[in-house]
């Protein structure tokens, strides 16, 4: 079912929601953090909903981002407290503590007299410094479970939350007593104008049989397993497919390589905000 119009996207922000991406690791006054963890964990967001605090934070030597409750364990580290701009941390094995803070946190006379909130403007949701660049982080089972009963102050700040992280919610159904999203980002159709930029760039750059090798690459039908099984022929089309492809590569001079790999990647180049 589509969203009622009770969480359309509010011009007030929510007062017990306090929403910064992105902020690095401050020590706690308590001791010094481990430097290994205080290196590399990165707060993203605070949200409280369903009677307690979740926090995002990822940890980017295991590629993964997740929500913390108090009591839970990152990357070996327990949640101790959840605050409105800060989460404290306890390392078991030493008893020492350290707090993930959130850095930059405006009031709202701050952003309109800064012309904005420039963390969470277009530059930074299409730089690799969004956690959320590529996808929508899930949210927690819980609150799946629990969506339909949360009040609309507390879905509006979890919406809120992804809208700045670049997705706008479309639709939540619940089937099952469990709420499904479908997400949206708010830059597809610019970020989809960069790779065919980047890629009319790179096939500049090709000569008539590189240009005539490429297009057949990119116009090859997938191969379909039969009875879940690929055939001896398959198998050979597969392979003589690889042996072009890697043919292909090896034919490109540095300058043609590197505009293939920029035409992959449309976090570079120039986002104005």
């Amino acid at each position: 079912m589509n969203l009622p119009s009770s969480f359309r996207p509010a011009a007030a922000s929510v007062a017990f929601a306090c929403l910064v991406l992105n902020a690095p690791a401050e020590p706690a006054s308590e001791s010094s953090a481990p430097p290994a963890v205080q290196d590399r964990l990165v707060l993203n967001g605070i949200v409280f909903a369903g009677g307690r605090g979740l926090a995002s934070v990822s940890d980017p030597a295991q590629s993964r981002t997740s929500w913390f409750a108090e009591n839970e364990v990152v990357s070996g580290l327990r949640v101790r407290r959840i605050t409105v701009d800060s989460v404290l941390l306890l390392d078991p094995a030493t008893r020492r503590e350290f707090t993930l803070r959130l850095a930059g946190v405006r009031s709202g006379a701050e952003k309109e007299a800064g012309g904005g909130d420039e963390a969470h403007g277009k530059a930074w949701i299409n730089s690799t410094a969004n956690p959320m660049l590529h996808f929508p982080q899930p949210l927690p089972l819980d609150l799946q479970r629990r969506w339909a009963a949360l009040p609309a102050s507390e879905k509006q700040a979890i919406i809120d939350l992804y809208l700045r992280h670049g997705w706008r919610l479309v639709s939540a159904e619940v089937v099952g007593g469990a709420a499904t999203f479908a997400w949206e980002n708010i830059y597809e159709a610019e970020r989809r104008e960069k790779l065919r930029a980047g890629a009319a760039r790179f096939e500049a750059l090709l000569s008539p049989e590189q240009l005539r090798l490429w297009r057949a690459s990119q116009s090859r039908q997938p191969i379909l397993a039969v009875d879940g099984r690929i055939t001896p022929e398959q198998m050979q089309e597969v392979a003589a497919r690889r042996a072009a492809t890697q043919a292909f590569h090896d034919s490109l001079d540095a300058a043609q390589a590197a505009a293939l790999e920029a035409s992959r990647d449309f976090t570079q180049g120039q986002w104005q905000d």
